[in-house]
């Protein structure tokens, strides 16, 4: 009988052996992923660093060199040295200072755009691969509005003589062949931001809708003022090219700066007297008709003697920025995005091979009967499981490691004077500092790249809203969210109703009546809280998979 219990109990020592092995190899792999991850973060970061300090640094050296060609113009050299040499009629003078001006104007666009390069190789040296979601995105700004004949080709003619946009199609199509690492967010577009226009238009163009949507949170669209009642006809929603009004210079790391004729600049006189240049006089005819490279001062939020953000961030920074390096204006703003390379691999929502006949969700396996459970039946919390599964799914298919850096080109004229003070752009610029990113003001665009690439290939589509298959696959997860906003059949329109009666329920309290003392707080406004079924705080939810 003992004999018969020792056979019976032979080989569980080596099932708790193997268990215990696959335990600590899976730990094992887990570690090895998580150290992958760390280092790819870091190194990610020295990417991004190194970018947006390279792209900085371009920023400056252009900067400088529009300074060295306003100084030219104030020196005597202008009419002695430039062409035409010798000439010290108004004609004369008038063609030097264009010829002039043209190599200012090209060196905004052309300065900048080295900087692009640059900056992307430096990204690339770090290990850092292109990202399709950032080059895709500059593609379609490009074939959209730069590309011969598009629209600015049609919009902006040439520029004080200077025919910029040939030369500015080669460079930013140089620089998409060669793939984008690493996405500036601080651009300036001659095309806008792009807008929609039409009934629903301020929240179809809110990226937290279509997130709302796909995970039934209800909430959400009451603390908008929507209700389920609210209809909205998508199909009248239009783009709006909302193009701005012209500025000389690359779109991509922008100057800032502008040309025109503008009053002597003492600050310039006194540096060429440093030099021992001699001063061009300012009673020489044509002298009030020289075109200057100035520092713009009439963008909102971009412009050089914009400080605000710097007040709010030297709060949090031992010591105050220095008084001569407070301006806002040039500078770099970027973002990186890396999948890493897993033992275990990538999140996955999918559940064995695809195929026609096969369930592309688990919540797609439990949708086999409209019997009632608890409340709902398989089908309805089946369209719930795979409302959330997509959801899921679309944040395991993101990239999993994001960094993001700026860096700005500082100069002063004097220990406490910032350089834009003069008016005239001056060759002060000598240093190059990573600075808080919080500095720089980043644009919707340039944030969420797929997005944006979203509502101006959907919306602004000649055949919206039938678009056509490539389109519609490419922006599943957008369209998907809009039709299941829309159609009354859908498991997100049959549970807000569901939401909504439990909701007047909650409120009402536990004798069922409103306007009773026992009256419980509205669940999508209780005080500090989170974003679940009820809303937030330990209030509790209706049966909504969120």
């Amino acid at each position: 009988m003992r004999f018969c219990q020792r056979q019976r109990d032979r080989g569980q020592v080596l099932i708790f052996a193997v268990i215990v092995a696959t335990i600590l190899l899976f730990m094992a792999f887990f570690l090895f992923d998580l150290q992958s991850m760390v280092r790819l973060r870091a190194r990610s970061q020295h990417g991004v660093d190194a970018a947006v300090l390279s792209a900085a640094a371009w920023q400056g050296r252009s900067l400088n060199t529009i300074g060295e060609l306003n100084l030219l113009k104030a020196s005597l050299k202008l009419i002695t040295d430039v062409d035409p040499t010798a000439d010290d009629s108004l004609e004369g003078l008038l063609e030097s200072v264009q010829l002039l001006s043209d190599m200012q104007v090209r060196i905004s666009y052309a300065g900048p755009m080295i900087g692009v390069a640059t900056a992307q190789q430096a990204a690339k040296n770090n290990g850092l691969r292109t990202t399709e979601t950032f080059t895709g995105h500059w593609r379609t700004h490009f074939d959209e509005y730069i590309a011969p004949g598009g629209v600015y080709e049609a919009t902006y003619p040439p520029y004080q003589g200077y025919d910029w946009l040939p030369s500015y199609q080669t460079m930013l199509e140089q620089a998409i062949a060669n793939g984008v690492a690493c996405q500036f967010v601080n651009n300036r577009y001659l095309s806008g931001l792009p807008q929609l226009i039409g009934n629903g238009s301020d929240f179809l163009m809110d990226v937290g809708f279509y997130s709302a949507v796909h995970s039934n949170h209800y909430c959400w669209f009451y603390r908008r003022g929507i209700s389920y009642s609210d209809r909205y006809d998508f199909s009248l929603i239009e783009l709006d090219q909302n193009l701005d009004d012209y500025f000389p210079g690359s779109e991509f790391l922008p100057l800032y700066v502008r040309f025109a004729a503008s009053a002597p600049h003492i600050e310039s006189n006194a540096m060429l007297l440093d030099r021992g240049f001699d001063l061009l006089d300012s009673e020489q005819e044509g002298y009030d008709q020289i075109t200057w490279g100035l520092f713009e001062d009439n963008v909102a939020g971009k412009a050089w003697d914009d400080t605000g953000d710097y007040n709010f961030v030297n709060s949090f920074l031992r010591s105050d920025f220095k008084e001569s390096y407070t301006y806002g204006g040039a500078a770099a703003r970027a973002i990186l995005q890396a999948k890493p390379s897993l033992i275990l691999g990538s999140p996955s929502w999918r559940y064995g091979e695809e195929t026609a006949d096969d369930a592309d969700t688990l919540g797609d396996a439990l949708s086999f009967s409209e019997e009632e459970i608890q409340g709902g039946s398989f089908e309805s919390y089946g369209e719930r499981l795979s409302a959330a599964e997509e959801r899921m799914r679309s944040l395991s298919e993101a990239e999993m490691v994001k960094t993001s850096a700026a860096a700005k080109a500082f100069g002063h004229l004097d220990e406490t004077t910032p350089p834009h003070a003069a008016g005239v752009v001056l060759p002060v610029f000598t240093d190059v500092r990573l600075i808080p990113a919080s500095l720089i003001k980043a644009n919707s665009t340039d944030r969420n790249p797929e997005f944006m690439m979203f509502l101006i290939e959907y919306f602004g589509h000649p055949s919206y809203p039938a678009v056509p298959s490539d389109i519609r696959e490419r922006y599943a997860y957008f369209i998907s969210a809009i039709e299941r906003f829309d159609d009354n059949a859908s498991g997100f329109r049959t549970g807000w109703l569901t939401f909504d009666a439990w909701r007047a329920s909650w409120m009402a309290g536990p004798d069922g009546v409103p306007g009773n003392a026992d009256d419980r707080q509205d669940p999508c406004h209780v005080s500090g809280g989170g974003g679940g079924g009820g809303g937030g705080g330990s209030s509790p939810g209706p049966p909504i998979l969120h």
